[in-house]
Formats: structure tokens, C-alpha cells, sequence
């Protein structure tokens, strides 16, 4: 962690950070009242550790924590809590869109550091930082059976909004609202 001094890393850590707050938070929801099924308690279990993995790179790298994380702590776990109850096509759309929106931030944040670092001519700077969110990145967060989340192509395509059934809609919402949550905490 060398060269922590840059912002788009700053950036980097704290998003992530924050996005494995919510994540964690939804995984943890989704378990309290899923009555004690194994799939929902290793999923919380492995968020979990996620997010310690997070918070210690934000402790190493001295950047600290979005402003922003009480209030997606307390949105990820009524998420969570709102989908373990919703009927399973509901829960499995939301999930995946859960998933994507962690996939794609990290994907991002990826793409940032590597494009910063090449802009300043210095490829091996903030190796590890590049390692953390590739770990991040690559976690199996979606169960099997789960729809993809509706990207942007299918919806151009659709005609009516109820092509895409409650389960559709909801996972959009969770997408476009999360991307955009994850992105502003790690400015705040």
C-alpha cells in the first residue's frame, strides 16, 4: 500500500468498503428470516468476511470509511430481510441483482486504478489493492437457479414494463439504486 495516496485508490477502498457493508447487511437480512436455511447463513457467513477483508484494506491503506455506511447498513439488512420474505422468484431476481451490482463496482473499480496507474506510467504500483478487488470481485454470490438482473439491452427491447414481472422490476430498482448508493458513499 505504497501509493495510497492516490484518489482514485481511495476511491476504490472506501466504495468497495461500503458496497460489502450493504452486502453483508442484505446477506445477514435475508438469513434472519430465512429460518435457519444453510444456503442464507453461508452467504451472510462469507459477506461477512468480505467486508472484514475490506475493512482491513481500508485500515492499511489509512482512507477511511464512507460517511454513508450506517445508512447502507441499515438498507442492506430491510432489503435483505424485505426479499427473504418476498415469494423465490422475487428473492432470486433481487439477489442477482445484488450479485451483478457487486460484480460490476468492482469491475469498475478495476478499470480506474488500472487506467490511473498507466496514466502515471507506473503498471506495478498498488498490486495489492488491484488483488483485494479482484478477490472481491470473483466471490460466488448468486445462487443457482437465479435469473440474470435485467440489463439495459433487454430493457430497450421490452414493450410493457409487466414483460418484466414483479421479480424484474424489483431486480432493476436494486441495481440502479445500489450502483448509484455504492457510488456515492465512496465520495462521501
Amino acid at each position: 500500500y505504497k501509493r495510497m495516496s492516490t484518489s482514485h485508490v481511495k476511491l476504490a477502498l472506501r466504495g468497495s468498503h461500503a458496497a460489502e457493508v450493504a452486502a453483508a447487511a442484505f446477506f445477514r437480512g435475508q438469513a434472519c428470516v430465512g429460518g435457519g436455511r444453510v444456503d442464507l447463513e453461508h452467504y451472510a457467513q462469507q459477506e461477512g468476511a468480505a467486508l472484514e477483508r475490506a475493512r482491513e484494506a481500508l485500515s492499511e491503506a489509512r482512507v477511511r470509511p464512507s460517511l454513508f455506511q450506517g445508512v447502507l447498513n441499515v438498507g442492506g439488512m430491510a432489503a435483505g430481510m424485505a426479499t427473504g420474505l418476498a415469494p423465490q422468484r422475487v428473492r432470486l431476481a433481487v439477489w442477482s441483482a445484488v450479485s451483478e451490482t457487486l460484480s460490476d463496482h468492482y469491475i469498475e473499480q478495476l478499470r480506474a486504478v488500472r487506467e490511473q496507474q498507466e496514466a502515471a506510467s507506473q503498471p506495478q504500483a498498488d498490486v495489492a489493492v488491484r488483488q483485494i478487488l479482484r478477490e472481491l470481485r470473483d466471490l460466488e454470490r448468486t445462487p443457482e437457479g437465479a435469473p440474470p438482473a435485467p440489463d439495459i439491452l433487454m430493457l430497450q427491447k421490452l414493450e410493457k414494463v409487466q414483460e418484466l414481472g414483479v421479480g424484474g422490476v424489483a431486480a432493476v430498482l436494486v441495481k440502479w439504486a445500489g450502483g448509484h448508493a455504492i457510488r456515492a458513499a465512496s465520495r462521501i
